[in-house]
């Protein structure tokens, strides 16, 4: 195979995989976006005090009877509950009654990212890890009682 050959294939390679990622990635912005704005009007309807607005996270997966796929999310919290909205995959919420812990851990279920992950305590035992931009503000407002 020739130098120009290498090339050629290099160049085909990188075509493909911006037209298969970049309309993912416009979908995800997408998706993100209107679940935002669903939440904040779920949250406006229903008397709700929002403590942290619906934002883009991480969702590191979690132990018990909760998704442990890892994946994109829109997280929120508000004094009734902490909402994870998957994009992909189930939502769930854990009642702020039933937080009975908070902490940061370096890593989550094997993994780590280089940020710390916020993990909640439910009272059956169970955990959720969450990659957040503004990890202690998290931290401040789910140990808030």
């Amino acid at each position: 195979m020739t130098p120009g050959h290498v090339v050629l294939l290099v160049l085909g390679i990188l075509a493909f995989n911006i037209a298969l990622w970049i309309p993912v990635l416009l979908w995800l912005r997408s998706r993100t976006r209107a679940i935002i704005a669903a939440l904040t009007r779920d949250f406006d309807a229903s008397g709700e005090r929002t403590l942290v607005a619906p934002e883009s996270a991480l969702y590191g997966g979690a132990t018990g009877p909760r998704p442990r796929a890892r994946g994109n999310a829109v997280v929120a919290l508000t004094d009734r509950r902490l909402v994870v909205r998957r994009l992909v995959g189930d939502a769930f919420e854990i009642a702020r009654a039933d937080i009975t812990a908070v902490r940061e851990a370096p890593s989550f279920l094997g993994r780590s990212r280089g940020t710390p992950f916020v993990v909640v305590t439910s009272r059956d035992g169970s955990e959720v890890g969450l990659l957040v931009r503004e990890h202690r503000a998290w931290l401040a407002a789910l140990g808030r009682s």
